[in-house]
């Protein structure tokens, strides 16, 4: 069973821009602070392959 099968579309990429902000946070804080570790990584992995299997049109994090 997929984790995020019982999601709406809306809200998937909902979770993929929460932690594309908290990326954005971290480089504007210069990387001095850490927001995102690495279980947001695989989550937004995660998530990102939902997007895609679902055929969803998103802008990949930039991770650096």
């Amino acid at each position: 069973m997929n984790e995020f099968e019982h999601l709406t579309d809306q809200n998937v990429l909902r979770l993929y821009d929460a932690i594309r902000h908290q990326v954005d946070a971290d480089k504007a804080l210069g990387n001095r602070y850490r927001l995102i570790g690495q279980a947001a990584m695989d989550r937004a992995e995660r998530l990102k392959d939902e997007i895609v299997s679902r055929g969803l049109k998103f802008s990949p994090i930039v991770w650096t």
